[in-house]
């Protein structure tokens, strides 16, 4: 009996915590549902979670409330940014204007989708505003210093990548953009010094692994073998590691260690470039141009705007006794560094010329005819950018068109 009347207490416990657990509840969404700033809040919230059927949810509770429409427009413009629908987010976007609370955000969400839509000139100028106002308007700074690596005005995005650096020392991505650029522009040092903070800072295995890879590069071009080595411990041995083992063992003496590296990356996938070319360097530097004459010969057909590789096939015809034929080998050898001084030369008109498509064709066009069809496309979306025929325009929404009536709009 004592154990019933026990088991009663507690179901009239347990019943009346679920009736105030109820009551709660039921006041807190009486009180977001009565209150469009917390609605709004609740929204912002539910977007960093990546909810996206609760902030459609918030969207409709929030359009009953006069005066909040441009609140709904912009979680609706985040959330189609945040689904990769950068077109739809326009859609929302350019019907809120940018000013008050909303501003700084209007702006930056705007420009990253004109940026993922290759309308660099129209990103620049969203960007632009906020940078001038501030320098620690750190997100405008990274996107204007992604705008112009893009676009390949170098000197502009170091600019605005020294800004970020200078307020977030610990930025990794600002640090490898910034060690790219200078290994682009064989400033070795100064790449390893980024890549070395990037991955010093990398906390994801997969940032580790990228940035170990760059700075393992970078100090074999500082010729600091013994480093890179140590770096190339640390790290996956995915065959681009592989490679700079080798070569560092090399360098340090050991050929054969690098040789049986190179080996192993090439019976797993024998038309490695970087491992093919590697091996026949350390054949042909150690006299032994015979063991790879077919394969260089096989690379220069491949390659043949590739200066290294027309070198080195120069080189190896000249030491197995073939004077004639490394005379013919060497007119291709010229051609190949002649393409390679104009890609310099358009390179440098890119920087003093970072607005000009013109340049960025010819660029795009000598990268097809180099063999090199992924930064080809990246020169032709530079161009496209800057089209001094008229802006490329989205493929279902122009960004200024005359806007419809917000109740119009379709959520």
């Amino acid at each position: 009996m004592t154990d019933i009347f026990k088991t009663h207490q507690r179901l009239k416990v347990l019943l009346a915590c679920v009736v105030i657990a109820l009551l709660v509840a039921g006041a807190k969404l009486f009180y977001f549902a009565s209150d469009p700033q917390l609605l709004f809040d609740r929204g912002l919230l539910s977007l960093q979670n990546h909810d996206g059927q609760s902030v459609r949810a918030v969207v409709d509770d929030l359009r009953k409330f006069p005066g909040w429409e441009k609140q709904s427009l912009f979680l609706m413009g985040a959330l189609a940014l945040g689904e990769g629908d950068p077109d739809g987010a326009l859609y929302y976007f350019r019907h809120v204007p940018p000013e008050g609370e909303l501003r700084k955000s209007i702006l930056i969400m705007t420009g990253e989708s004109l940026y993922k839509l290759g309308r660099f000139e129209d990103a620049l100028n969203c960007f632009m505003p906020l940078a001038d106002a501030s320098a620690q308007s750190i997100d405008a700074h990274r996107w204007l210093a992604a705008i112009y690596f893009d676009i390949g005005a170098m000197d502009h995005a170091l600019s605005q990548l020294n800004i970020v650096l200078q307020f977030a020392p610990g930025d990794l991505r600002a640090h490898r953009l910034a060690g790219r650029i200078y290994y682009d522009f064989e400033s070795w040092s100064d790449a390893a010094d980024h890549f070395g903070k990037a991955y010093q800072d990398a906390a994801s295995p997969s940032d580790r692994q990228e940035t170990g890879l760059e700075l393992a590069r970078a100090l074999v071009k500082l010729l600091d073998y013994s480093q890179a080595k140590e770096i190339c411990g640390q790290i996956e041995q995915v065959p681009e590691v592989a490679c700079v083992l080798a070569e560092c063992l090399w360098a340090l003496g050991d050929a054969e260690a690098g040789l049986q590296i190179l080996s192993e990356v090439l019976d797993k996938d024998s038309k490695n470039h970087s491992a093919q070319l590697l091996q026949a360097r350390i054949h042909v530097e150690s006299g032994h141009a015979t063991k790879v004459i077919e394969s260089l010969r096989d690379l220069a057909d491949e390659s043949p705007y590739q200066f290294e590789v027309q070198y080195l096939l120069t080189q190896a015809l000249k030491q197995i006794g073939r004077p004639e034929e490394a005379d013919m080998q060497f007119a291709r050898q010229e051609r190949a560094r002649s393409a390679r001084e104009k890609m310099a030369l358009l390179n440098r008109q890119a920087i003093k010329q970072p607005t000009d498509p013109k340049v960025r064709l010819e660029l795009a066009q000598l990268c097809r005819k180099m063999g090199n069809p992924e930064l080809a496309e990246v020169w032709d979306r530079a161009a496209r950018g800057f089209d001094s025929t008229g802006y490329v325009q989205s493929k279902n929404h122009s960004v200024n068109p005359q806007p419809a009536p917000i109740q119009d709009l379709e959520f």
